[in-house]
């Protein structure tokens, strides 16, 4: 009885094929169906139908191949409908993964900031070793020999691409990082401006003069910089005025703390504040600490201040 079975087994496959694989496609042509055609759910569509025309199709094709017409592994035509296969399956893999991803990177997460190279790097070692596991499963290519081709050749490339590679990690640490973003004012050297751009080789700034400043991520990554943006918009800003050493500095703070009042884009929280500096033999040097919500108004909130302040220090005499 057992015998019989085993000889009779393609005639199994056959049905089961013949059966099961007209239901597989109802069934995905239904669920097609039933999802709205939109751009919400285009990617659920696009995944079930790549599986629907191309990874179950190739499968069917090699269970016909092997288990009914009884080809063996290594017959060219069997090869190639399972090299299909799973091309068709590590295609599908990397979509569910793209899909998961962009939900959860919707979201103020840990994915929102990693760097969309570094997801490209990732998609590019997965594929790498899908095709290696793809010629050495089923072509028979000794990946030893390759792999001793591709490390060869890294090297050479790596030697020959090490200021750009410099550059591209240096531009992951700092993307990684989120030290800084588009619109945020930085200060490097003695260059201020605000980001207008940020990618993987260079950070773009826009000067107060409207001139544009590249900077190559390798020298800002290893340079200080400063961030007026962060950790929060607000900022603080030194003044530094001189009195003549008759002017008592009471007075001196309370006209300069009244102009500080009076000038309209000074915050009332944080409160300003004024500090004697330093006393010298002739004059006094007082630091007014003003406060305001974006560094883009320095020059215009420093002008209407120390406009203010003149006009306070006359009127205390």
């Amino acid at each position: 009885m057992f015998d019989t079975l085993a000889q009779d087994i393609w005639l199994a496959w056959g049905i089961g094929l013949l059966i099961g694989f007209p239901l597989l496609m109802i069934l995905f042509g239904e669920m097609l169906y039933r999802i709205e055609d939109t751009e919400k759910h285009e990617p659920s569509r696009s995944l079930l139908g790549n599986a629907q025309y191309f990874v179950f199709p190739s499968l069917v094709i090699y269970l016909l191949l092997t288990k009914v017409v009884g080809f063996e592994s290594e017959n060219v035509a069997v090869r190639a409908t399972a090299t299909i296969f799973w091309i068709s399956l590590i295609y599908l893999v990397l979509s569910v993964f793209n899909m998961f991803w962009l939900k959860k990177s919707a979201g103020d997460g840990w994915q929102s900031r990693v760097p969309t190279l570094v997801l490209n790097i990732a998609r590019l070692f997965l594929v790498a070793f899908g095709v290696a596991f793809v010629t050495s499963l089923i072509w028979g290519v000794d990946l030893g020999q390759m792999l001793a081709a591709l490390g060869v050749g890294s090297i050479v490339l790596g030697l020959a691409l090490q200021d750009t590679l410099g550059a591209l990690f240096a531009g992951i640490t700092l993307i990684s990082a989120r030290q800084f973003q588009v619109g945020d004012w930085l200060k490097t050297g003695d260059v201020v401006g605000r980001v207008i751009t940020v990618n993987w080789h260079s950070v773009s700034l826009e000067t107060f003069e409207g001139d544009l400043l590249v900077i190559p991520n390798s020298v800002l990554a290893s340079n200080t910089f400063h961030n007026y943006s962060r950790p929060k918009r607000v900022h603080m800003e030194r003044v530094i005025i001189q009195f003549c050493e008759e002017h008592p500095p009471n007075m001196v703070r309370q006209a300069l703390l009244e102009a500080a009042r009076n000038t309209p884009a000074v915050l009332e929280e944080p409160a300003p504040q004024v500090i004697l500096r330093e006393l010298a033999d002739d004059a006094g040097a007082f630091e007014a600490q003003i406060y305001f919500s974006d560094y883009a108004d320095i020059d215009a909130v420093r002008d209407a201040y120390l406009t203010r302040a003149w006009y306070a220090a006359k009127r205390y005499g």
